[in-house]
């Protein structure tokens, strides 16, 4: 999930509106959170959309291979909701997105400063933040840390 520097501005310009006023965003990056069902639930629901893709892409060509990966991405999209991190003069914010516009529309969890945690194995991009893992690609990584 590369971001350039415009859709990251776009971002965090909605993301500054959610935070407190007197805060100000110094670093913005955007990862992706856990599922918020079990592990065991998302398998069987991922199985359901594949098969579910496979058929309508068998059934109506082209169509359906589009209407199946509508349904497959709509579905990873619940599965593992974007999850962004604020980094103000304040301290962190964890916020969620929107699921029909991909824009940051909520404060899931705000922290003191200094509170990410170092990724769990070296390479990783899972972090901890509070009580909020959020993974990142290396590059949104690298601008965090």
């Amino acid at each position: 999930m590369a971001l350039n520097d415009t859709k990251r501005n776009k971002l965090a310009a909605v993301a500054a509106t959610k935070l407190p006023p007197d805060a100000h965003l110094l670093q913005f990056v955007v990862g992706r959170g856990p599922s918020p069902v079990p592990m065991a639930a998302t398998v069987v629901f991922l199985i359901v959309a594949v098969v579910l893709l496979g058929v309508l892409v068998a059934v109506g060509g082209a169509l359906g291979g589009g209407l199946g990966g509508l349904i497959f991405y709509s579905s990873y999209a619940l599965l593992f909701p974007k999850r962004s991190v604020a980094v103000t003069d304040r301290g962190l914010a964890v916020m969620g997105h929107s699921f029909w516009s991909g824009k940051p529309d909520k404060v899931i969890e705000w922290l003191p400063p200094g509170t990410v945690g170092v990724p769990d194995t070296p390479g990783s991009g899972s972090v901890r933040i509070g009580s909020q893992h959020v993974k990142l690609p290396s590059a949104e990584l690298a601008r965090l840390v």
